[in-house]
């Protein structure tokens, strides 16, 4: 068949069957419009999850070890020398920072508080994107030499010392005292 005789025979069915024309447009733009919707709707949750990843720092990468087993051998997690073998391994680091935490007692001035301690480098300002509103954060001196200085978290500092300025005070966590030398947002 030609497509002139093909066109005057699709025309006269549409024409004929009025109705289930109707129908099969409407199927079909309804059909169009919930796959477009869908995609719409996809793509904007694809974003907003992408924008806060990306709030969170896309850039980052934090390793932990696996809770010990138990195995003696198996040693206690990541230690300093691993954080070292990833900054020699991985190219364009902006900063490696290993870290441990734990959940201590914090006390100065005849007052307590709960705090998360963390034990870390100083490239750990960098790595965590930290920001200072007094004093400084750790130096590589501080490290080499194993002082015992801290840098609060702002509502420790007003926690522990709600009425002036926590440097050069003196914090006990869980038993051992810390000098205090910086303050951060």
């Amino acid at each position: 068949m030609s497509p002139r005789v093909l066109l005057r025979l699709g025309m006269r069915n549409l024409l004929l069957h009025k109705l289930r024309s109707t129908l099969s447009i409407l199927g079909v733009v309804f059909g169009v419009a919930a796959v477009v919707s869908m995609s719409s709707v996809g793509e904007g949750a694809r974003r907003e999850a992408l924008e806060q990843i990306g709030a969170l720092g896309i850039d980052s990468v934090t390793l932990r070890a696996r809770p010990s087993s138990g195995d003696p051998s198996a040693g206690e997690g990541l230690r300093l020398r691993d954080a070292e073998a990833v900054q020699r391994v991985v190219p364009n680091l902006v900063a490696v920072a290993p870290l441990r935490e734990a959940a201590l007692p914090a006390e100065a001035a005849g007052r307590a508080a709960a705090a998360l301690v963390v034990g870390t480098t100083p490239a750990y300002q960098a790595a965590a994107r930290l920001r200072l509103s007094s004093g400084r954060f750790l130096s590589a001196l501080d490290v080499q030499d194993a002082k015992r200085v801290a840098v609060l978290g702002a509502s420790l500092a007003a926690a522990l010392f709600p009425l002036g300025d926590s440097r050069g005070e003196r914090v006990s966590v869980g038993g051992d005292w810390f000098a205090v030398v910086g303050v951060l947002e």
